[in-house]
This record gives C-alpha cells, sequence and structure tokens, in this order.
C-alpha cells in the first residue's frame, strides 16, 4: 500500500497521525517543531488494500450541456467485471428522453412560414461496451470531520446510438467521474463526459454530458 499526505489549512495545535507518518524521517528540530506547529488536517491517503470486486453495476442519469435546440435526459444502468485493482470491464445502456428548447420551437415557426418543415431527431438510446480505469482511490479529510473513502473512475466506451426509424449511428464516449463510498457496497459519483456519434465521419456528433449515479457491488 503506497501512501502519501498533503497538509493545508490551519486549525488546532495537533498533528494528524499521517503528518507523522510523512515527517518520521525529518531531523530532530523539524520534529520538536512539528509538535507546536499548528498544521491543518486536510489530508490524502491513497489506499489499494481494497479487495477486488469483480462485478460493480450502476445506475445514472445525464443532461445534455451542449445543444441549444434540445434537452435530453439520459437514464442509465450497466455493470462491469473488475479486471484487477485498477481497470474494469463491462456494458452500458442508456434510454434518452428528449424535447425541442423554446430556440428549436421558434426556428420551427419560422421555417413553417417560409414553407419549410423542421426535423429535429432525437435518439432512443445507446449501447456501449465500456473499460473503466481507476488511477486514484484513498481517504480525504476535511479539516478534521470523518475522512471519506474516494475514487477516480475515467471510463471510454465503444459502440452504437439507435434513432427512430431504426436508424442506428455508431457511437464512442469517455467520461470523468469522482466518486465517494456511501458504504461498503454503495457509492455515489458525479462528473463530466462526452458521447461521439460518427467519430471518424466530417457529420461527426459530439454530446457534452453532465453525469450522476450510484455504482453498487454485486
Amino acid at each position: 500500500m503506497s501512501r502519501f499526505a498533503g497538509i493545508a489549512s490551519a486549525s488546532a495545535a495537533e498533528v494528524h497521525p499521517s503528518a507523522q507518518a510523512v515527517n518520521s524521517n525529518s531531523s530532530p528540530s523539524t520534529a520538536a517543531a512539528l509538535t507546536t506547529t499548528e498544521y491543518g488536517s486536510l489530508y490524502v491517503v491513497e489506499q489499494r488494500d481494497q479487495p477486488v470486486q469483480l462485478w460493480t453495476g450502476n445506475l445514472g442519469y445525464n443532461y445534455e450541456l451542449s445543444n441549444p435546440y434540445v434537452n435530453l435526459h439520459g437514464l442509465s444502468g450497466g455493470a462491469q467485471y473488475g479486471l484487477g485493482r485498477y481497470v474494469s470491464a463491462g456494458l452500458q445502456m442508456t434510454k434518452y428522453v428528449g424535447q425541442p428548447t423554446p430556440l428549436a420551437n421558434i426556428m420551427g415557426t419560422q421555417l413553417n412560414s417560409l414553407g419549410a418543415t423542421q426535423k429535429i431527431l432525437i435518439p432512443l438510446a445507446s449501447g456501449l461496451a465500456v473499460l473503466t480505469i481507476n488511477p486514484l482511490s484513498g481517504h480525504l479529510n476535511f479539516f478534521g470531520n470523518q475522512p471519506l473513502e474516494m475514487e477516480l473512475h475515467a471510463t471510454l466506451g465503444m459502440g452504437a446510438v439507435l434513432y427512430p426509424g431504426k436508424q442506428f449511428e455508431s457511437a464512442s464516449s469517455w467520461s470523468i467521474r469522482p466518486s465517494v463510498h456511501l458504504s461498503r457496497k454503495v457509492s455515489a459519483e458525479v462528473g463530466v463526459g462526452q458521447e461521439i456519434e460518427n467519430l471518424f465521419s466530417s457529420d461527426r456528433l459530439f454530446r457534452l454530458q453532465g453525469q450522476a449515479g450510484l455504482t453498487f457491488s454485486l
């Protein structure tokens, strides 16, 4: 288990055990100073002694941030299998629900007055094979409160998006999501990601998303 700690801010004249561990090799004069100097208790401990979770499931919500014409909401669910302490792979399914924005409605009215018809394509669902990497995990303590067990997840995906009329478009995705453990089996996460349609085509579409969800051990 690797371990590191960083001290920030000022609080009571008390040295956290992690600070003592970091400074155990310091000189006697420095060690003596640590007992009298005020240090804060904001610290990070990298920890890799958690058991490997073979199967994890997730439920989430996402909202498209980059589309001025459609309010697009997504409900997602998936499962992943742990390939080691830092990597897992699985499937992710998302059901989309969307409606035109006021701007799109105004443009539609203007087009109708010109004898043209507005057509807005709203995706129905997507399915992706995903690979998740967990580069960081540890505990974060905010100014003397109970330490929070946290992880950072980075996910890449590849699959397809379904549109009305059984029209499929190729899709790839990425996301970065910090998570906080609520219990030994459940964690909450929030982050940002992007779904990219037709990545290698000239008419590619970038869908930037805000994401939130729950992950649980199966």
